[in-house]
C-alpha cells in the first residue's frame, strides 16, 4: 500500500454511553489486558469464493469471552440451488449458493444448534423448504468448520474443529480433511512425501508440522492424481485444508482456511557483558527468563508468549541492583538469540532474529554479533579472496551470511581502515551439515568468542550458494501512524538513524523502504525519548507494513501490521480499526443499518464489523460496501454503548485505518485513507 498522498477526517464525537468506572470490571480487571484470542477465536483467512454480505450474526455481547465460538459454514453441495443457513432459528447466511463459503468465522454463543439448508427466502417454519437439518453443538472458545457437502438427494454435514492451539515457535500445522463425495479415501503428499495415507471421507487427518515455506500439495486417490495446489505456508498459523468438489462433475478442489495460533517465540539468552556480574532478567515483573546468568554463559532455547515485555536486568544476591530496564518487542512465531552486552549505562539487550529455513546440504548461514564496546566497527574478512563478508557496528548483528560446510575460513579485523587491528586470526569453522550460526564477538581473549548453533535441517532442493554471499532481503515499504493518548509530533529513527520526522496525532508519515530483518526503534517527541526497542520488518508478511505507535508516555506499544496491497471493488472499502484510547474498554465496532433497509427477522439492527477489540490494538481488515455510514461501539463485555459516530462518507475501492482515540472523557475518530 504505497502513500504518496494522503488526506484525513476528523469527527469528534461524543460518547453516548455513560462509561462504567475501570471499564465496567473491577480494578484487576481494569490493568489486565486481553488479547484477541481471549475474547473471540482469531480470524482466519479463507482462500476461495465468499458468500453473500452477511446478515447481524447470532448477539454474543452479553456473553462472557469464556461462552463464546465461531463457526465457518461451507456450502458443497453440488447441485443445490441456493440457500438460506440457519442455527435454531437465526438465519446466520443468506442465499448461498455451491463452492460459497462464510468470509469469516461467524462469532456465536456456545451450545447446542440445530443446523438447517432452507429454501432461500423461506423460514424453518414453514412446511416443506427444509432440505436439511442436524444437530450440532459448538465448543466454548472454539471455532467450528461446518462443510454440508454431498448431493441434494443425499447431504453430509462434516463438522470439523479448527485447532488454534499455540505452536512451536517457526512452525505451523496443517491438517486435511476429506469433505469431497464420489472419492472413499484419499492420500497426501506434500513436497513429494506422502503426509496422510487413506484418509476416509468425511474425516480429518493427523496434524502436519511444516516450516514457514511454499508447499506443494497433491490429493491422490487410488494412487491417481485428482487435485494439486501450492500454498504458501506461515508460521504461526493453522491450517485447514479442505479438499471439496469442483464445479464439473469428477473434478475436485483444494480450499485452505487459516487461522493466527496464539503467536510464540523460541528464544536463547547469552551474557557476554563483560564487566557485569551475574544477572536475573524479569518480564514484566512476573516472569523470571532467568533467575542467573553469568558472563559467557548461553542458556537452551525457551519458548515464551510474544508481545511487548518491560525487560528488567538486575543484579543477584542480597542487595539486588536494575542495571536496565527497557521495552522488548519479542519477534512472533520466529527464533531469536537475546544477546546481553555492553557497559553499563550502555547495556543492551539485543534479539537477533535466526533464519531457521532449511539449507542447502553443503552450506550454513552465520550471523556475526558485534558485542566488543569501543569496536565500533568489526569486519569478517574470507581467508581465501580477503572479501569484507560483512561489517558490523558495536551492538548490532550482522545479516546471515551463506558460507560453505568444507571452505569457510575467515579472519576478523576491528579500527580503521588506516589503523586496523586482528580480532581473531584466520580460522576454519567446524559446522555441521543441517545448522546455522550466531557467532559472537566478545570483549574477551580470544578463544572465548562464542559460535551457538541452532538446528533447521537440509532441503536437497535448495541450491547451494557456495561462499560467494546470499542475496539482501527485500525492501519493505514503512510508514508509521501516530496514535498516541497525548498530543505532539513524533520523530522515529531505526538503525539508531532519524528517518521519520514530524508526524503528529492522529497523521500517518510518508514512506521510508528497510531491509528485512530486526531494526533497532527509537521513538522521541522533541528531545523526549518515548521509546527503545526493536522492530521485526519482514518481507514474507508482506512489502507493505504500518507501524503504529499507541498508548501512552510511560507505556508506548508498537504495533506492526501488513497493509493490503490487492484490489478492492469500486463498490466495496476495507476498514481497519485502531483502538489507541488506553483509559477505554475492549470494544464491539458495529454500524447502524439505516432506516427503511430491509432486515432479516430478529435483527437487531445494526451490523457488527468487530468483537472484542482490545486496547492499543488493531483489527483486522474488514471489507464491506462503499458509502455514508455511522460506526458505533460497545463495551465488549457489558454492552454499555460508547460512542456513535457521525455519517462519514467513504468512497470505493479504497482502503482507510479508523482511529479510535481519546480525548479526555470523550472519544474521537480520525479517518486515514490509505493510498494504493
Amino acid at each position: 500500500m504505497k502513500s504518496t498522498r494522503r488526506f484525513w477526517l476528523v469527527s469528534l464525537i461524543m460518547v453516548m454511553g455513560i462509561v462504567l468506572s475501570a471499564c465496567g470490571g473491577n480494578d484487576e480487571d481494569k490493568d489486565t489486558p486481553i488479547p484477541p484470542t481471549a475474547t473471540i477465536p482469531p480470524t482466519t483467512v479463507p482462500t476461495f469464493q465468499p458468500a453473500p454480505t452477511l446478515p447481524n450474526p447470532i448477539d454474543v455481547r452479553n456473553q462472557p469471552s469464556s461462552e463464546q465460538a465461531a463457526v465457518w459454514v461451507i456450502q458443497g453441495v453440488m447441485g443445490l440451488p441456493n440457500v438460506d443457513i440457519y442455527l435454531n432459528d437465526t438465519l446466520i447466511v443468506p442465499r448461498m449458493a455451491f463452492n460459497a463459503i462464510t468470509s469469516r468465522a461467524l462469532p456465536i454463543n456456545a451450545g447446542n444448534y440445530q443446523f438447517s439448508l432452507v429454501q432461500a427466502g423461506q423460514t424453518p417454519e414453514t412446511e416443506g423448504v427444509v432440505l436439511f437439518e442436524e444437530d450440532v453443538a459448538v465448543e466454548a472458545g472454539e471455532t467450528t468448520i461446518l462443510v454440508a457437502s454431498g448431493t441434494p438427494e443425499a447431504i453430509q454435514l462434516h463438522v470439523v474443529p479448527q485447532v488454534l492451539d499455540p505452536m512451536e515457535a517457526g512452525k505451523a500445522r496443517v491438517v486435511l480433511v476429506n469433505s469431497a463425495s464420489g472419492v472413499a479415501t484419499v492420500d497426501l503428499i506434500v513436497n513429494d512425501i506422502t503426509r496422510v495415507e487413506a484418509l476416509e471421507a468425511g474425516r480429518a487427518g493427523d496434524e502436519i508440522i511444516l516450516a514457514e515455506e511454499s508447499y506443494d500439495f497433491r490429493v491422490l486417490t487410488e494412487g491417481k492424481l485428482i487435485v494439486e495446489a501450492t500454498q504458501q505456508i506461515r508460521a504461526g498459523y493453522a491450517y485447514t485444508a479442505l479438499l471439496l468438489n469442483d464445479t464439473a462433475p469428477g473434478t475436485f478442489k483444494l480450499v485452505f482456511l487459516q487461522g493466527q495460533t496464539p503467536p510464540q517465540t523460541r528464544v536463547r539468552l547469552t551474557h557476554v557483558a563483560a564487566t557485569v556480574p551475574e544477572v536475573a532478567i524479569y518480564l514484566d515483573d512476573e516472569r523470571a527468563l532467568t533467575v542467573g546468568i553469568g558472563y559467557l554463559e548461553s542458556l537452551p532455547f525457551e519458548t515464551i508468549p510474544s508481545k511487548t515485555y518491560r525487560v528488567r536486568v538486575v543484579t543477584t544476591g542480597d542487595d539486588p541492583e536494575t542495571l536496565l530496564s527497557t521495552n522488548l518487542s519479542l519477534t512472533p512465531n520466529r527464533t531469536v538469540d537475546l544477546v546481553l552486552l555492553g557497559d553499563p549505562p550502555d547495556l543492551r539487550l539485543l534479539q537477533v532474529d535466526i533464519d531457521t529455513r532449511a539449507l542447502a546440504p553443503d552450506t550454513t548461514r552465520l550471523i556475526i554479533v558485534n558485542a566488543i564496546p569501543g569496536e565500533s566497527q568489526a569486519r569478517a574478512i574470507s581467508a581465501s579472496n580477503r572479501e569484507v563478508r560483512a561489517q558490523v557496528p558495536f551492538g548490532r548483528a550482522s545479516n546471515p551470511i551463506e558460507l560453505n560446510l568444507s571452505e569457510n575460513a575467515l579472519y576478523f579485523m576491528g579500527g580503521s581502515q588506516t589503523e586496523p587491528h586482528v580480532i581473531e586470526d584466520p580460522r576454519d569453522f567446524n559446522f555441521v551439515a543441517g545448522e546455522v550460526y550466531t557467532y559472537i564477538l566478545s570483549p574477551s581473549a580470544v578463544g572465548s568468542l562464542l559460535l551457538l548453533p541452532t538446528e533447521v535441517g537440509t532441503d536437497s532442493a535448495q541450491v547451494a550458494g557456495g561462499s560467494g554471499g546470499s542475496a539482501l532481503p527485500e525492501d519493505v515499504s514503512v510508514q508509521v501512524v501516530n496514535a498516541l493518548d497525548s498530543e505532539g509530533a513524533i520523530s522515529v529513527s531505526f538503525d539508531d538513524v532519524p528517518r521519520i520526522e514530524g508526524v503528529a496525532r492522529g497523521e500517518v508519515s510518508s514512506a521510508v523502504m528497510l531491509n528485512s530483518r530486526v531494526h533497532p526503534l527509537q521513538i522521541q517527541r522533541g528531545d523526549e525519548l518515548l521509546y527503545q526497542g526493536e522492530v521485526v520488518i519482514d518481507s514474507e508478511r508482506s512489502t507493505f507494513i504500518t507501524l503504529f505507535v499507541m498508548g501512552d508516555d510511560e507505556n508506548v506499544v508498537i504495533s506492526t501490521e501488513p497493509d493490503y496491497d490487492g484490489s478492492v471493488s469500486l463498490s466495496t472499502i476495507l476498514l481497519r480499526f485502531v483502538h489507541a484510547k488506553s483509559d477505554g474498554p475492549d470494544l464491539s465496532i458495529y454500524s447502524p443499518i439505516t432506516e427503511g433497509t430491509p432486515m432479516p427477522e430478529n435483527s437487531t439492527g445494526r451490523t457488527d464489523l468487530i468483537n472484542g477489540l482490545g486496547i492499543n490494538s488493531v483489527s483486522s481488515m474488514v471489507q464491506i460496501a462503499a458509502g455514508t455510514m455511522q460506526f458505533g461501539g460497545l463495551d465488549a463485555r457489558n454492552g454499555q454503548l460508547q460512542f456513535t459516530s457521525e455519517p462519514l462518507t467513504f468512497e470505493g475501492g479504497e482502503a482507510y485505518d479508523v482511529l479510535l482515540l481519546g480525548e479526555g472523557e470523550e472519544w474521537k475518530i480520525v479517518v486515514i485513507r490509505r493510498e494504493r
